[in-house]
């Protein structure tokens, strides 16, 4: 909706206020509600250049740094990232977390292992050939689509999880999930957004919004939620 948009103010004067989910909202969108002084929360996203919303956002640096240190800890260093898109503000927040786990720990990354899309280049069509080439010892996917391309790089190498690769999966249908552990793969190590925590502090803050109330932070970051499987040991050695 925008401002030039005659259906999109009628739609908007049947609401007192809107909880957006910022990976599908516009910009146009926002403008138009703070053009309206309508208030509105973000959920998930926080850069929407020069306006400064209220918003409640997954911790992705903080998930992420937590999953790769778990790896770190179990003695992996060839860990890879694979999944999402350079240019995107949650995937660059994973990618931060990533790094910085290896820096908190005094070691260095091989970005070699970082398969992100690039502007222009959809690398992550490439995951299989990627892993098979590079052969990490560890992987942190993101989504159904890259772990399908995970499994059909096991297949081809004739790898086991988690003895040939550790793997941790973030973002998983829980229907993938199942049927993974249905064809015999280990249950999975994942990284979940507490979904249902986040839609109801975002509700908290839009209320205290309705209520004329300025919620005590602009912004509420929240942990993700760390799901320990049986997809990870530490490199050369079999599972139980």
């Amino acid at each position: 909706p925008s401002r030039e948009d005659p259906r999109s103010a009628t739609r908007f004067d049947l609401v007192e206020g809107v909880i957006c989910t910022g990976g599908t909202f516009h910009m146009d969108s926002i403008e138009f509600m703070e053009h309206k002084r309508l208030p509105y929360v973000i959920v998930g996203r926080r850069d929407w250049k020069n306006l400064n919303p209220h918003y409640c956002a997954p911790d992705y640096v903080s998930g992420y740094q937590a999953a790769t240190s778990y790896l770190l800890t179990m003695g992996h260093r060839r860990i890879a990232l694979c999944g999402g898109k350079s240019w995107f503000e949650a995937d660059a927040d994973k990618r931060l977390g990533y790094l910085r786990a290896f820096e908190a720990n005094g070691l260095m990354p091989d970005m070699d292992l970082i398969l992100m899309d690039e502007p222009g280049k959809e690398k992550m069509r490439d995951t299989e050939r990627f892993l098979l080439e590079q052969r990490p010892t560890a992987v942190i996917t993101l989504g159904d689509e890259v772990w399908n391309m995970t499994k059909s790089a096991l297949r081809k190498g004739k790898l086991s999880v988690p003895g040939d690769l550790s793997v941790v999966c973030f973002g998983l249908s829980d229907g993938m999930q199942m049927m993974g552990e249905s064809r015999g793969y280990a249950p999975l190590t994942r990284i979940d957004v507490p979904v249902f925590e986040m839609g109801r502090q975002s509700a908290q803050m839009l209320i205290s919004l309705l209520d004329g109330e300025e919620p005590r932070e602009r912004g509420r970051f929240l942990p993700l939620d760390f799901i320990e499987g049986e997809s990870c040991t530490p490199p050369g050695k079999e599972a139980n």
